[in-house]
C-alpha cells in the first residue's frame, strides 16, 4: 500500500481528520468535509454539477479520489448523460479505491444541497492556500538551482504570480443575464455622466477616443527620438492621477531625479534659478513645498526598473491591486527596452508581439488601460511627413494588439501634432498640440479644447 493511498484511507474515516504534515509540523489546508458534502450534493441533486462547474476543477480537490469523482461528474455532464451512482461508477471504470460503497457513502453522509456555496468556498480556499505554499517550495528550489539571480527572480515572480491569479478568468464568465444587466448599467452610467473612461487632460483628444481611455485597451504613443513621447506618457499619468486614479507608471529610462524634475518644470511654479541653485528665495522655497504636497496627494506610483520585464510588470501589478485595490491605468516608458528574454528562433520580431500580447493581457486581466510608449524605427526619422502603422519599430505586431495607436509628430514648421492612425471604435484623425520642451509640457490649441 503506498503511503499517499494510506493517508487517503485514514482521512476517509473522518471529515476533519488532519491533513499530510511537513517536516514542520505544518498541514497542508484542506476541507476533506467540504469534498465529500459537495460530491455527495452532486449525487443528490444533478444539478449541482451545473452550478458549480465553473467555479471548481478537479485539482481544486485534496484527496485524489475526490477529484477522480468529480472529474467523471464533469465529464458526464458534458456528454449529457445522467449523474448518479451507476454513471459515475461506470465513467470511472476500474478505479482503485472508488466503488459504488464509496459512492453511497458520499451520498447517505451530505448534509445539505443548500449549503452547496459554502462548501465551493471552503474547498477553493484551501485549494489557493496550498498554491502559495507550493509555489513558495518550487520557488526554494529555483533560488538553490538558478546561479544567476536575476533568472532565478524572474522565474520566481512568474510561480508566485500564477499561484495568486489562480481562477481570476472565472470572475470574467457572463452569463446573458449578466450580459443584460451589463448593457443597462453602462448607459445609465453614461446618462448619469458617470462613463467609466479615463479623462486624459487632453479635452479634444477624449473627443477623439469616446470620452478617453477605457479599461482592456493597449494605447500605444510612438514617435522618433525628441519629439517628446515619454514627456506626453507623464503628461497623460499626471492628469490622470491628479483625478484620484490609481496610476502605475513603469519608468525604464530616466532616473527618478529626471523624472522629479521634469514634473517639477511641468507645475511652472518654481523660478528658473531654482532648477541651477536650488530655492533660494522664499517664494520659490514655499513653492517647492506646493509641489512637493501636489505629488504626495498624486496617486501615481513610479517603478524604474532598467532591467524590467513583461513579467516583472504582472508581478508588480497584481501586488499594487492585492495592496491598494484596483489600478485605473499602467503605462509602460518604453516597449523596446524591455529586457524579457530571446525567443528560441532568436527572432526580434517575435520577442516584441510576445511582449504587446502579454500588455494587451494584461489590460484585459485587470480591466484598465494600458499606456505603452513605443520607439518608431529609423525610416520614418529620415522621412519627411507623418508617420504610418508600417513605421512602429520592429513588429506589426504592436499595430495588431494595439487598440488604438497614436503618433507624435513634427512638421517643417515645428508643429506638433498627434495622428490617431488606429482606433477600432473610432475615427482615424489628426489634432495638433503645443509642446514646450524647457518644461516638458504638452497644450492642446484652445480651438480643439473647447
Amino acid at each position: 500500500m503506498t503511503a499517499r493511498l494510506a493517508r487517503e484511507q485514514k482521512l476517509d474515516r473522518g471529515w476533519d481528520m488532519p491533513a499530510d504534515t511537513d517536516s514542520f509540523g505544518h498541514r497542508q489546508p484542506a476541507a476533506i468535509d467540504a469534498e465529500r458534502a459537495l460530491l455527495g450534493a452532486a449525487l443528490l441533486n444533478p444539478n449541482v454539477i451545473n452550478e458549480v462547474g465553473t467555479k471548481v476543477a478537479a485539482e481544486d480537490f485534496y484527496i485524489t479520489k475526490h477529484g477522480d469523482v468529480y472529474a467523471a461528474m464533469m465529464e458526464l455532464m458534458r456528454k449529457r448523460d445522467p449523474v448518479d451512482i451507476v454513471t459515475v461508477r461506470n465513467q470511472l471504470g476500474d478505479h482503485p479505491s472508488v466503488d459504488s460503497t464509496f459512492l453511497a457513502d458520499l451520498l447517505n453522509a451530505t448534509p445539505a444541497v443548500q449549503h452547496v456555496q459554502s462548501y465551493v468556498n471552503r474547498i477553493k480556499n484551501a485549494s489557493r492556500r496550498r498554491a502559495i505554499i507550493n509555489a513558495a517550495g518550487e520557488i526554494s528550489q529555483v533560488a538553490f538551482a538558478e546561479p544567476d539571480s536575476v533568472s532565478a527572480e524572474e522565474e520566481a515572480k512568474q510561480i508566485l504570480l500564477r499561484a495568486l491569479d489562480k481562477d481570476r478568468s472565472a470572475q470574467r464568465i457572463l452569463t446573458p443575464k449578466d450580459q443584460a444587466a451589463l448593457l443597462v448599467a453602462m448607459f445609465e452610467e453614461r446618462a448619469k455622466g458617470e462613463e467609466p473612461a479615463l479623462k486624459t487632460g487632453y479635452p479634444a483628444l477624449d473627443g477623439a477616443t469616446n470620452g478617453g481611455l477605457r479599461g482592456g485597451e493597449l494605447v500605444v504613443i510612438g514617435a522618433t527620438t525628441s519629439v517628446g513621447k515619454s514627456s506626453y506618457a507623464e503628461n497623460v499619468a499626471e492628469n490622470i492621477a491628479k483625478d484620484g486614479n490609481q496610476v502605475l507608471y513603469f519608468n525604464l529610462e530616466m532616473s527618478d531625479r529626471r523624472m522629479m524634475e521634469r514634473f517639477a518644470k511641468r507645475t511652472h511654479k518654481m523660478s528658473t534659478s531654482a532648477f541651477m541653485a536650488g530655492p533660494t528665495h522664499a517664494k520659490d522655497v514655499a513653492a517647492l513645498g506646493e509641489i512637493a504636497a501636489e505629488r504626495s496627494e498624486m496617486p501615481l506610483t513610479l517603478i524604474s526598473n532598467g532591467m524590467a520585464t513583461t513579467s516583472f510588470i504582472w508581478a508588480l501589478t497584481a501586488q499594487h491591486v492585492m495592496r491598494f485595490g484596483a489600478v485605473q491605468l499602467v503605462v509602460v516608458d518604453y516597449l523596446q527596452l524591455l529586457k524579457d528574454k530571446q525567443t528560441k528562433s532568436g527572432s526580434e520580431v517575435l520577442r516584441i508581439a510576445q511582449m504587446t500580447a502579454s500588455l494587451k493581457a494584461l489590460a484585459m486581466e485587470y480591466d484598465c488601460p494600458v499606456l505603452l510608449v513605443s520607439q518608431l524605427n529609423r525610416d520614418a526619422a529620415r522621412r519627411t511627413g507623418e508617420p504610418e502603422l508600417h513605421d512602429l519599430r520592429d513588429s506589426g505586431a504592436i499595430e495588431q494588439d494595439a487598440d488604438i495607436c497614436m503618433f507624435l509628430w513634427r512638421d517643417d514648421d515645428d508643429q506638433t501634432h498627434i495622428k490617431i492612425a488606429k482606433q477600432r471604435d473610432g475615427p482615424i484623425l489628426e489634432l495638433p498640440i503645443y509642446f514646450d520642451g524647457a518644461t516638458f509640457t504638452f497644450t492642446e490649441p484652445k480651438s480643439h479644447a473647447g
